[in-house]
């Protein structure tokens, strides 16, 4: 993934995307992508580690909703990835002499709704575990894929046409396009990415909340938790 992402910056080389499109520097635009990766990087997979296969069946028969559980379990490690991401851009920031215009109220809703994507995301993939057992594949896969197309590391407008397309329908686009323009990128307006961006996130927890409920009767109406 690093081989192609880094061919398309160095092919489009002679003339900065991200000075022309996004109004900052390539150094600007990396760090502002990658100080910010862990709070979308693991979404699918962040709830994993707390439902082994030693605790799921007591889990289950507890008085505490495994939502509450998986929640409450996993704020602390949420609140530090999201303490990690704030110290990585401001030490990243002041090494670099790196300049940006901060728009605070944008820039803490998108943090916002980039948590509540991922706990959205988690929940998916969570259910996803719990059904068929196995998720190290699919979770592989949307993590090389978001970081082609999600405007992390590489802006979009340098892809193929077709992983143009792709990228609008992925919750990392509108993330780190969202963070940039609370850093003073005028690459599109605010309110279009604000909006889009809440409805995802919205959608996307909704949607985790429903497979997590339907994962959890599978497996009551099918009787013991097997793993494989």
């Amino acid at each position: 993934m690093g081989i192609v992402i880094y061919g398309f910056l160095g092919a489009t080389a002679v003339a900065s995307s991200t000075s022309s499109t996004y109004g900052m520097s390539l150094g600007a635009y990396l760090v502002s992508g990658v100080a910010f990766a862990s709070i979308m990087g693991t979404s699918f997979g962040m709830f994993l580690s707390y439902v082994s296969p030693n605790s799921i069946e007591e889990l289950l028969v507890t008085r505490t909703g495994l939502r509450e559980y998986i929640i409450s379990a996993s704020s602390f490690s949420i609140m530090t990835t999201l303490a990690s991401a704030l110290f990585s851009f401001a030490a990243a920031t002041l090494l670099f002499g790196i300049q940006y215009s901060y728009n605070i109220p944008l820039f803490t809703t998108i943090i916002f709704l980039g948590i509540v994507t991922s706990v959205g995301m988690g929940f998916v993939g969570l259910a996803f575990n719990l059904v068929y057992k196995q998720t190290a594949v699919l979770s592989w896969f949307i993590y090389t894929l978001t970081g082609l197309v999600g405007n992390m590391l590489v802006p979009v407008q340098v892809l193929p046409g077709a992983f143009q397309a792709l990228s609008l329908v992925t919750p990392q686009y509108y993330f780190f396009t969202g963070i940039r323009i609370a850093l003073g990128s005028q690459v599109s307006p605010a309110t279009d990415i604000l909006e889009v961006f809440t409805v995802y996130a919205l959608g996307l927890l909704g949607l985790g909340i429903l497979a997590l409920n339907r994962a959890l009767r599978s497996i009551r109406r099918t009787g013991t938790h097997r793993w494989t």
